[in-house]
């Protein structure tokens, strides 16, 4: 009888520590994910990011050439513009506002009505 009460006791434990785990998950969770102006913030904080910006300026610069092909001899030149683009404010409250549309389209039932 003694060993079965400390076993459920060791049970009981457990999943006390595993729902305190899993609670402490939700939490973050619901912080950094499902918060969507604190998501937004930090997707257009990424534009700190030296490697990110050239990242940005790169898939622009690729877009540009490849919705005009005839401008590839051009492409140093537009993607030095578009570093200079991707490093302005307004660029990342475009990013900001980007990233605040997706994180509606996905976690609020009413945007995808």
């Amino acid at each position: 009888m003694r060993g079965r009460r400390a076993a459920v006791s060791w049970a009981l434990a457990a999943l006390s520590a595993l729902g305190l785990a899993a609670a402490g998950v939700l939490a973050y969770a619901d912080h950094t994910v499902f918060a969507s102006d604190p998501f937004a913030d930090r997707a257009a904080a990424t534009l700190d990011a030296a490697p990110v910006r050239d990242a940005a300026a790169r898939r622009l610069t690729d877009a540009v050439v490849g919705a005009r092909p005839n401008l590839v001899g051009l492409r140093p030149i537009i993607e030095l513009g578009a570093r200079a683009v991707v490093a302005t404010p307004q660029f990342r409250s475009l990013v900001r506002r980007a990233a605040l549309d997706a994180h509606r389209s996905a976690f609020d039932a009413q945007a995808r009505k």
